[in-house]
């Protein structure tokens, strides 16, 4: 007999919701000290924040949502987004799913929630909770680039249930093909990029340049929502161990002694598809330029290849700055259901943020490179 209650997440809950995740095929970091760096270690967390909510039967977790704070500037002022983390309910008690996300939904603490790694299941309950879809245009459209035809065919045709051995065996027949395309694309190409000094370093070495550089560029865009960056917050952010393993760097762009622009990269390699990923998950350039955007890009491509990935991906991006990319050529995937939503109770700041203008939105932002 199902008796579940709902009741406010606890650190000691934390490894009753590893489990609940591994029964759910939800792909998570290991559970030792993950809530201390997300939470203990968050300098926007205060005690009378609620880290989550779980449900509860018979002492046993069989539904959770986790709440990071996260900080955001917008028109000159700080807000403090409810980070939706690993929503996740066992299937027998899904059908309590709406009482949770309420319970996420009625927090008191935050100015805004923000849901940006849902799948198309968790997506029909936020659209239930009148949450809204981020009107940035593309989101759902990823941008990539092949460096290894092989590799990505390999991990393509596994993705699509077909043996070890006739995906190796159709990757070698098709791959010629596609380095001939990828080729070809590349012929299009027209660059525009000086020889500006690029830095590839470890996020932990970030020079004393860069709060002024991240200080700069919210100034210039006080207009947009952007999330928190500065030192003190990216270290936090790729710090952890689970994010350490993603062997995240940073490229940062220099042009008379300044930093202009900055792009971060981690693995998101899949072993199950054999598939070996680079993904940019932030890139700031002052102004939007686009041989700014050129420079590092082109950097990172040459990067990947020499750390033999097969795909270098971007999620996200607002609209200036991808159609600067999209002059590099990347091939474009389209995925089928909306991946980030929001929710305020504020009325000025939910009227405002829906124009797509008011977004700056990657990877970097809600938990999607936490």
């Amino acid at each position: 007999m199902i008796n579940a209650s709902i009741r406010n997440a606890i650190f000691s809950d934390e490894y009753a919701v590893h489990q609940l995740c591994v029964r759910n095929n939800l792909v998570l970091d290991e559970y030792q000290e993950t809530w201390d760096h997300l939470w203990s270690r968050n300098k926007y967390y205060t005690k009378d924040w609620e880290i989550g909510w779980v449900i509860e039967d018979s002492k046993k977790v069989v539904g959770f949502i986790g709440n990071i704070p996260r900080a955001y500037t917008f028109r000159d002022k700080i807000w403090i987004a409810g980070i939706a983390r690993a929503f996740v309910v066992d299937e027998q008690y899904r059908k309590y799913s709406l009482q949770l996300i309420i319970r996420f939904i009625k927090q008191n603490n935050s100015d805004i929630l923000i849901f940006s790694s849902a799948n198309s299941e968790a997506g029909k309950v936020y659209e239930l909770m009148n949450a809204e879809k981020i009107p940035q245009k593309e989101y759902q459209k990823d941008l990539f680039w092949i460096i290894s035809p092989f590799n990505f065919l390999v991990s393509f045709f596994l993705k699509r249930n077909i043996s070890t051995l006739y995906s190796y065996l159709l990757s070698l027949l098709f791959a010629p093909f596609l380095s001939l395309l990828s080729i070809y694309r590349s012929s299009l190409i027209s660059l525009h990029e000086k020889k500006q000094k690029i830095d590839n370093i470890l996020i932990e070495n970030l020079p004393d340049e860069f709060d002024i550089f991240c200080n700069k560029f919210r100034e210039l865009n006080s207009d947009k929502f952007l999330a928190m960056r500065s030192t003190r917050d990216i270290q936090w952010q790729f710090s952890k161990s689970f994010a350490v393993e993603r062997r995240p760097r940073i490229f940062i762009i220099w042009e008379d002694r300044e930093i202009k622009g900055y792009a971060i990269v981690t693995r998101q390699d899949s072993k199950k598809f054999k598939l070996k990923r680079l993904m940019i998950n932030d890139l700031i350039v002052i102004n939007g330029r686009l041989d700014l955007i050129h420079s590092l890009i082109n950097k990172i491509l040459f990067y990947s290849k020499n750390q033999k990935v097969s795909v270098v991906q971007i999620v996200g991006l607002p609209s200036f700055i991808r159609d600067k990319i999209d002059s590099l050529k990347p091939f474009a995937r389209r995925i089928p259901y909306h991946r980030f939503w929001y929710y305020s109770n504020n009325k000025k700041l939910s009227h405002d943020l829906q124009l797509e203008e008011s977004w700056y939105v990657s990877t970097y932002d809600g938990d999607s490179s936490l």
